[in-house]
């Protein structure tokens, strides 16, 4: 088996219980070796840019089979607690890439449940992916002077909530204000939604799994690209929306909402085979329909560790391609 997924929840801290105890982790991988009797997990996890309300991001749910009894009665106990989830290939199949693997999801546990059927015991978890509700509420202050930098004024309006987050703000330079802009909202997801209202749509703002926040709009070159290679896609890349493509990889957690990728192109390598022009339809199997970079804007994995089928673990991407026009508006009140 070379699937391999690590799910940890740790319980926050609470008045009546400064010094929680460690909740149980599960792995497929215990001490880097795999596990043939790793409990069966089955989840979905959304990943969107934060406030586009074309990008409805409902929240992560995740289901652990064959728990203990033990596991059942304490269910209740892991709501609001803090949960990451890991998953991706480990070494065992000639294509898995173990790079691949990563953070798939790391949010807030905001319900939590357990079932029993039959000698069958189950947790599950809807999770919550930005690590604040309504229920627990932060201060996003966001005040833009004019005269200031745009992305000045999200990083440090993210910078207060966020103190241990990287903030990389990648949109252009000519967004301005005729007078002070100031708005308070509680919730991540709000104050992104009122970023990508005051932009007009253009900026949008992704909460990526390695602590890291990324601001973009497409009009800034990317610091990294990922370049994928023809053996990572189940299947064809293709067009969903407009100027929007949608393609299957195997699980993998390295690529997050913000990120860039670049298309594989025709192998060249020392003894790939060619075709003549009579045979021409068969070299198109070898290269995607699609080529250049793309920046992602929606993702989803979606796993269920025990089935057979390749695509049942697997991610989601769509995305922008680069080429397109995306530059800064003016905005202001």
């Amino acid at each position: 088996m070379a699937r391999f997924y690590s799910i940890a929840i740790t319980p926050l801290a609470k008045p009546s219980n400064p010094s929680p105890q460690p909740n149980p982790r599960w792995t497929s991988l215990p001490n880097g070796v795999n596990d043939p009797g790793a409990l069966n997990v089955e989840f979905d996890f959304p990943a969107t840019a934060q406030g586009d309300p074309n990008q409805n991001q409902g929240p992560g749910t995740l289901t652990v089979h064959g728990i203990s009894l033990a596991e059942l009665q304490s269910a209740q106990n892991f709501a609001y607690s803090s949960i990451a989830v890991s998953g991706g290939m480990s070494k065992g199949l000639p294509l898995a890439v173990p790079q691949q693997a990563g953070l798939l999801m790391h949010g807030l546990i905001v319900q939590s449940y357990a079932n029993w059927i039959g000698t069958e015991m189950n947790l599950n978890f809807v999770i919550s992916p930005n690590g604040n509700t309504l229920m627990i509420p932060a201060n996003f202050n966001f005040v833009w002077q004019p005269n200031e930098a745009l992305a000045t004024a999200i990083q440090t309006c993210l910078q207060v909530v966020y103190q241990n987050f990287t903030i990389l703000p990648q949109i252009g330079s000519n967004y301005a204000t005729p007078s002070t802009i100031t708005h308070n909202v509680p919730t991540m997801k709000m104050f992104c939604s009122f970023i990508y209202s005051l932009t007009k749509g253009q900026v949008q703002i992704a909460l990526q799994n390695n602590n890291t926040i990324i601001v973009f709009d497409g009009s800034v070159k990317p610091s990294a690209i990922k370049q994928l290679a023809f053996t990572d896609f189940i299947g064809q890349p293709k067009w969903v929306d407009n100027a929007t493509m949608q393609f299957m990889t195997v699980m993998r957690g390295d690529i997050q909402v913000g990120s860039t990728v670049a298309m594989p192109s025709v192998p060249a390598a020392p003894g790939f085979v060619t075709t003549t022009p009579a045979s021409n339809p068969s070299q198109f199997k070898y290269k995607t329909a699609f080529q250049g970079n793309f920046q992602i804007i929606a993702g989803r994995h979606v796993g269920n560790f025990r089935d057979p089928d390749g695509a049942s673990w697997a991610s989601i991407f769509e995305a922008h391609p680069l080429t397109l026009p995306a530059v800064g508006v003016p905005v202001g009140v």
